[in-house]
């Protein structure tokens, strides 16, 4: 049974897109801080279903696990670094990225 504070992991053809959280719940319904709305019981497998999700929905949604959780943090943390300009640093900064990287 979902809860207010509950995390949500979201994926779309097994990509995952992001994290969402429970704000809110009614008798039948929660509402992730996105606008999402899952049914409040969780499978076995820690999937839930999403309300009103359409036909052609691709998306699926599974209740944080440690796994789920780690593979967000990495997705965030090679993104922030994809994204940052290295020319701002200095050489021996730059070295001792390079030597991480090798090994």
């Amino acid at each position: 049974m979902l809860k207010i504070g509950d995390k949500i992991y979201c994926l779309q053809y097994s990509q995952l897109l992001m994290r969402e959280q429970i704000i809110r719940i009614t008798p039948t319904t929660a509402i992730t801080n996105f606008g999402t709305k899952l049914k409040l019981e969780v499978k076995k497998d820690g999937f839930v279903q999403q309300i009103n999700a359409g036909k052609f929905n691709s998306k699926t949604f599974f209740i944080e696990t440690e796994e789920l959780k780690n593979l967000f943090q990495k997705k965030v943390i090679i993104s922030k670094i994809s994204n940052f300009d290295f020319t701002k640093l200095d050489l021996q900064y730059l070295i001792k990225i390079l030597e991480i990287i090798k090994t």
